[in-house]
Formats: structure tokens, C-alpha cells, sequence
């Protein structure tokens, strides 16, 4: 202990001297409880913002990759058109047919003819994918047969959440030719339509054609059969 020249304790330099239990009371367990609480709650939720930053970010870019190879996909489609099926794979239709049947079938046929596979089971060429829902594929609908890509031009009115957006992903040249926003219009058969309705139709055809570019030709799915 330090003594100042006249023999009382003197303090340190830079040093308060303080009482016997001046320093404050320890903390009690309820309040120790509650400060471990809201360290792990604030713990827990910057890592929570961290996860859904870092989520908003990978989602963003694997759009983005996929806007990317939709494009470059209906750019070649422009270059070359081919062909479309309304939904399932043509000539491979067994009942209710799935994937891995529709490949498995493929690749038997591969094997038994390597140089002749076939064209209508890949995926990309199925028209029902191009309905505006998946950003992988591009926009287009059939008007008459002929498959347009709208995904450019017409989004706003064809994609999900537009106006005709029934017509998406289907040939629904009836719909056009009554004008009509019902989505069970939106089909391919004609049967039934007058003459002032068919050229209705050949009006939007014509119109359509022009505005949007030729991207493929639909052609029909064989019935199924139960072999």
C-alpha cells in the first residue's frame, strides 16, 4: 500500500480507489438467463438474414442461368425449327406413360437402330413445358399447328398472369377464333366453328405470324394404346 508523506494510504496513479462492494451486486440466474436468451436470439437471427440473403442470391442466379439457356434454346429454334408435341412423347404413349418409361423405351430402340432415335422424346420439344411457369423454357403457344415464340413480344399478355395467358404452352387456335378467355377453349380442334369464325382465326393467324417468330410445327400425339 502506498503512504502519502503525512502517513495516509495514497492512491495509484490513474487509479480510483472504491469501496467495498461499490463494483455492483452479481447478477442474478433469472438475469443471467435472460442475457443468454437474447445473445442466442440475436445470434440466430442475423444467421437467419444471412441464409435468406444468401438464398435470394443463388435463386437469382440460377434464374438467371436459366433465362440464359432458354434463350440461347429458342434462338436455335429460330434458326431451325422442329417439331412439338402437345405434351407427352409421340409414339411412345402406353396409357398414362412417365419419363423414365419414355426413356427407357428410347434408349431399347437406340439399341436396336443406333442411328435412329427417337426425335420426339426429348424433353425440350414438349409444348406444355413453354407455358411462361418454368424460366428453363421460353414462352410459346401454336396458332393453327405453327409455334410461335412469344416470350419476348407477348410475355405481358401470354405469360402467366396476362390475358391470354390459356393460350401459353397449347395450340388454342378455337379459343382465338371465338375470341374467348375460357381456358377449356384453348384447344386445337376446330369441329364445330362457322365460317365467320374461321376466318376469325385466319386473322389472328396472320397477325401472329408476323409479329412473332417460327420456332417449330406441333404435330399430333398417336392415341394411347394399352399394349
Amino acid at each position: 500500500r502506498l503512504l502519502s508523506s503525512d502517513g495516509r494510504p495514497a492512491a495509484a496513479s490513474g487509479v480510483s480507489c472504491r469501496a467495498p462492494g461499490s463494483m455492483g451486486s452479481e447478477k442474478t440466474p433469472t438475469q443471467l438467463a435472460i442475457g443468454y436468451t437474447a445473445f442466442a436470439v440475436s445470434v440466430a437471427a442475423a444467421a437467419y438474414i444471412t441464409t435468406k440473403a444468401l438464398y435470394a442470391v443463388f435463386t437469382a442466379y440460377v434464374v438467371r442461368y436459366h433465362k440464359e439457356l432458354a434463350e440461347a434454346e429458342a434462338q436455335e429454334l429460330r434458326k431451325s425449327p422442329r417439331q412439338f408435341t402437345p405434351s407427352e412423347c409421340a409414339r411412345t404413349r402406353v396409357l398414362r406413360p412417365s419419363r423414365a418409361s419414355c426413356i427407357a423405351l428410347t434408349r431399347a430402340r437406340a439399341r436396336s437402330r443406333p442411328t435412329s432415335p427417337n426425335p420426339n422424346c426429348e424433353p425440350g420439344r414438349r409444348l406444355a413445358k413453354h407455358d411462361g411457369r418454368n424460366p428453363r423454357h421460353c414462352l410459346f403457344m401454336a396458332v393453327k399447328g405453327r409455334v410461335i415464340d412469344v416470350h419476348e413480344l407477348g410475355a405481358e399478355f401470354y405469360g402467366p398472369g396476362g390475358p391470354y395467358k390459356h393460350l401459353a404452352g397449347r395450340d388454342g387456335s378455337k379459343a382465338l377464333a371465338l375470341m374467348s378467355l375460357k381456358a377449356e377453349d384453348a384447344i386445337a380442334d376446330l369441329a364445330g366453328l362457322t365460317e365467320d369464325q374461321l376466318e376469325v382465326l385466319d386473322d389472328w393467324a396472320k397477325k401472329l405470324y408476323e409479329k412473332y417468330p417460327l420456332v417449330g410445327q406441333l404435330v399430333p400425339e398417336r392415341p394411347a394404346t394399352s399394349s
